[in-house]
């Protein structure tokens, strides 16, 4: 398997790939964290013709206890018809077919479960983090696909699975690195007060990006790069220009959103704080 950086893509030879999967875990409302994966996912459609398939991870949802229909159904509408690009996608119903089954019990009986352990997030040995963890390992082979779009947290789990897929599909790794919060924390770790997310209105936009300015302007970079419907028009981030833009794009997706039913999960009273 081999494990690649985002700066590394230009130089990969892509051309024999037809299929890249992204498993992502819709916890939380829409934010900008995700338009880097959005950004990455169409270069690879436009440069290279490779087809995405997002994958949504039904079971670990269960796991979670989240209300799966609703959330489904939004990721769903804004990744195949609010952010220009052209997914599959798939709610892993696959996963209960016997054969996915075999798959995985074959599978696991290479694994070396002290390292799987080891590379689990913050300490988690459950047994059945263990499974989640195993279950993406093979899911691109299942899947047969060509290769993994991925953020670099789960650099480890990955790692693991180079170790016991000699005998199996082998499949490089795209891994993202994302930006960080206001705060200049994870996003992983952020909250709805610290990223910028898509449900947010006008006044909050701009406390939130006056704060990056602030305290972490090249974050600023970063978000107007890898701006997603619409480009930002100048070719540098000026901060009236973005928030006029995000504004738009985010009421475009609500509207959108809304006209679906696809709002009742979401309390909007959580996304009027304005940050200081």
């Amino acid at each position: 398997m081999s494990l690649l950086e985002e700066e590394r893509i230009g130089s990969f030879e892509f051309d024999s790939f037809g299929t890249c999967l992204w498993g992502m875990l819709p916890v939380s409302p829409y934010h900008i964290g995700y338009d880097y994966f959005i950004y990455q996912i169409r270069k690879l459609e436009e440069n290279r013709g490779i087809q995405t398939r997002i994958l949504f991870p039904k079971l670990h949802m269960e796991s979670f206890d989240l209300s799966l229909g609703c959330r489904l159904n939004y990721y769903s509408k804004i990744f195949s018809e609010l952010s220009n690009i052209n997914p599959v996608i798939d709610k892993g119903e696959f996963k209960h077919s016997t054969e996915y089954l075999r798959l995985l019990h074959q599978i696991s009986r290479s694994v070396n479960l002290n390292s799987l352990k080891r590379a689990l997030p913050n300490g988690e040995n459950k047994a059945f983090d263990n499974l989640l963890a195993l279950a993406q390992i093979i899911d691109p082979i299942y899947l047969d696909s060509d290769m993994v779009l991925s953020g670099i947290s789960q650099r480890r789990v990955y790692m693991v699975g180079r170790d016991i897929l000699d005998d199996y599909q082998k499949y490089p790794t795209l891994f993202i690195r994302l930006s960080r919060d206001i705060e200049g924390e994870r996003l992983q770790d952020s909250s709805l007060d610290t990223r910028i997310n898509i449900h947010d209105k006008r006044p909050v936009i701009r406390s939130k990006l006056k704060k990056i300015k602030r305290n972490r302007p090249e974050m600023l970079e970063t978000i107007h790069e890898t701006s997603v419907n619409p480009f930002f028009n100048s070719s540098s981030p000026e901060l009236d220009d973005m928030v006029e833009k995000l504004d738009l794009r985010f009421r475009k997706m609500e509207d959108s959103l809304e006209k679906e039913g696809l709002m009742d999960w979401i309390d909007k009273s959580r996304f009027n704080k304005i940050i200081s």
